[in-house]
């Protein structure tokens, strides 16, 4: 999972800086940034793991999960499809896609 990896690496990255931020950013904008950033990889980890489950509620969970990750950027939304969408259930990726436009959507559903 290189996208977890990534974001492992940028929070890394993330949590040094936003320590030297000044006092009055420091709460204000770094604890909004790193709990964002924190949400997303904590997302994507579980969201790797649960796709291979059996459990239909779990599949919709999932994608509605990867959608919302979405609404915030689709740049990491796409990546993990990229990677995950062939392998993906189809109940998951279908909410997991259903913001993207309408070509994009027909794309990943090709792949899958």
């Amino acid at each position: 999972m290189l996208i977890v990896k990534k974001s492992y690496d940028f929070s890394k990255w993330l949590l040094n800086h936003t320590g030297k931020f000044p006092k009055s950013y420091r709460f204000s904008v770094a604890v909004r940034l790193e709990n964002t950033m924190l949400e997303f990889t904590d997302t994507l980890a579980l969201v790797g793991r649960l796709l291979a489950d059996p459990e239909s509620l779990l599949h919709k969970a999932t994608g509605w999960m990867l959608r919302e990750v979405g609404k915030r950027d689709q740049p990491v939304l796409e990546a993990f499809l990229a990677r995950h969408a062939p392998a993906m259930p189809r109940t998951a990726l279908r909410y997991a896609i259903e913001r993207l436009p309408e070509e994009q959507r027909k794309q990943y559903l090709k792949k899958s």
